[in-house]
């Protein structure tokens, strides 16, 4: 190959466009999970309620997304395909903060690393020298990538595209505000709040409050319209011999 060749190749590369698929289809073929008991790969379609978060946060809409799901609900492995999807198609300072440190390295290094050494699309982006990648920082060849403990020290002198903040609330009274100003309210930044439920009226939860909410929901086959999941609209048949059920159909 000739170096004008590799020049175009170069080019080429960096200004490629977003990809055309769905970020269902491009999770299932990009984002290997190390930690997963239900799929090697990223399995959208397990977690359908993660799919409309995850397009607004890797699209151009939106300022905070604010996500309140329970545990068991998938959040971390949002959070590891959002990584990867910035590393490998759209660029820019982001931070991963957890709780602690502790909590942030162990994120990083058992979820949102091995996730983005196992995708294909990343494999020429990793930097040639071995300390721009430590246990909670990498300084790609085109964007640093924090993982941090939600902390003020942490969330000063840092200029950021995305900023992700894990049990969010959890964060110290004023924290949020800090992480908020990273971004310099800049074009294109993308605040995302994850947490579960925490305290009436906190930071978090107010953040809830002011953002448009949407909640999943279902379609009933029997009268077409879209309702809550509440346990109460469960319908089941059954057919019972000597007590014990030997058929069962649950709608």
């Amino acid at each position: 190959m000739t170096k004008s060749q590799t020049l175009r190749n170069a080019f080429a590369s960096a200004i490629k466009p977003s990809p055309k698929m769905s970020i269902i289809d491009w999770a299932a073929r990009n984002v290997k999970l190390s930690r997963s008991s239900r799929s090697e790969y990223a399995d959208l379609k397990q977690t359908p309620w993660l799919i409309d978060p995850l397009e607004t946060i890797l699209g151009n809409t939106g300022v905070e997304i604010v996500i309140n799901a329970p545990v068991g609900s998938g959040k971390s492995t949002m959070l590891e395909i959002a990584g990867t999807y910035i590393v490998a198609e759209k660029a820019g300072p982001t931070m991963f903060a957890a709780q602690t440190d502790p909590d942030a390295q162990e994120f990083f290094q058992t979820g949102l690393m091995p996730a983005l050494q196992n995708c294909s699309l990343v494999n020429n982006l990793w930097p040639a020298k071995q300390n721009a990648i430590r246990k909670d920082f990498v300084q790609f060849t085109h964007m640093p990538l924090w993982c941090c403990g939600s902390n003020l020290s942490n969330f000063q002198s840092k200029s950021l595209d995305n900023v992700f903040i894990d049990e969010a609330w959890m964060l110290k009274p004023s924290l949020m505000t800090e992480a908020r100003k990273r971004t310099h309210d800049r074009f294109g930044s993308k605040v995302v709040l994850v947490s579960q439920s925490g305290v009436v009226n906190d930071d978090f939860d107010l953040a809830f409050k002011q953002t448009y909410q949407h909640e999943f929901a279902y379609k009933c086959r029997s009268c077409g319209e879209y309702h809550r999941y509440q346990f109460e609209n469960l319908k089941w048949d059954c057919e019972k011999v000597d007590d014990k059920v030997v058929w069962e159909s649950i709608e």
